[in-house]
């Protein structure tokens, strides 16, 4: 990985022809999108909005010839832009001038949640009722209604979760090249703040008390919410193993819980997240030697 990091940043077409050609190939293999995005935003954390700019044009047309060439269309650079590097560029510049991971993911948090409003249930329901009709296997009966109701909360949810993970990502990158050790200490210390906290609590008041529209809409939210407070469960369980000096392997085993158990794992890291504020895990533990 650091030797694909300094290749992004022997120069400015380098850093273009690794995001256009993840991008593209992306659609085959999706994981390679967080490559893609994490060139992006490695340029914006390194050299500014100028060069990150240009970097994200760049690789816009590239990925448009590219895309031109190997489907006959060049409209998926526009869908690589909307959706992965222009709220990747932005999250980047937060971070670069705030020097807070905490605040960069509450702004990627609420950028999601614009994605979240208006009332798309009704489209929603229409493409699953459509699916349906077309793979009998995924009929859903009168469930129908109650899928398309949280879609469009589970598709923020995703988006915000692929945007997390390709700044983290970037930052890794930029702490081998520049910084070694400090991505390490920033994301053990990941905590929201207490207006993020505030907020998902009231997103999930409204979410179990109400079933009008307001509560469909507190709901997708919450959804977005929990993505966020996710992230901060992970580097609780990060932290509170550096700090025991515990082995690599429990870390092994929570991504393969999270691989294999994704919703409730999913929940249970949010809460802790979550309840990290008044427990505060990370500094309860104590530091140990190994041979303890």
């Amino acid at each position: 990985m650091k030797a694909l990091a300094s290749f992004i940043m022997r120069g400015r077409q380098w850093a273009v022809l690794v995001s256009a050609v993840a991008a593209v190939l992306s659609l085959y293999l999706p994981p390679l999108s967080y490559i893609s995005g994490a060139a992006v935003t490695l340029v914006v954390l390194r050299h500014g909005a100028f060069e990150g700019a240009l970097v994200t044009i760049g690789a816009v047309l590239a990925s448009a010839l590219f895309g031109w060439v190997a489907m006959g269309t060049p409209a998926a650079a526009a869908g690589f832009l909307i959706v992965l590097w222009l709220p990747l560029y932005l999250a980047a510049l937060v971070l670069r001038r705030s020097v807070s991971l905490a605040l960069t993911f509450e702004v990627a948090a609420g950028m999601a949640g614009l994605g979240v409003l208006g009332d798309p249930g009704a489209w929603w329901q229409a493409l699953v009722e459509e699916l349906s009709r077309q793979i009998p296997a995924a009929a859903l009966g009168d469930q129908a209604a109650e899928v398309s109701r949280v879609m469009t909360g589970l598709a923020a949810s995703a988006a915000l979760a692929s945007l997390l993970a390709s700044l983290l990502l970037a930052r890794w990158w930029q702490a081998l090249l520049y910084n070694p050790g400090g991505f390490r200490r920033e994301f053990h210390a990941l905590r929201m703040g207490r207006g993020a906290r505030l907020v998902a609590l009231a997103l999930f008041a409204g979410a179990s008390l109400g079933a009008d529209q307001v509560g469909a809409l507190s709901t997708n939210l919450a959804l977005v919410a929990v993505v966020l407070f996710l992230f901060e469960g992970v580097a609780v369980v990060h932290g509170v193993v550096a700090r025991m000096k515990l082995a690599q392997g429990w870390l092994v085993a929570l991504y393969a819980l999270l691989l294999l158990a994704l919703p409730q794992m999913a929940v249970l890291l949010s809460a802790l997240g979550y309840a990290d504020a008044w427990v505060d895990f990370r500094s309860r533990v104590k530091p140990r030697d190994r041979n303890d």
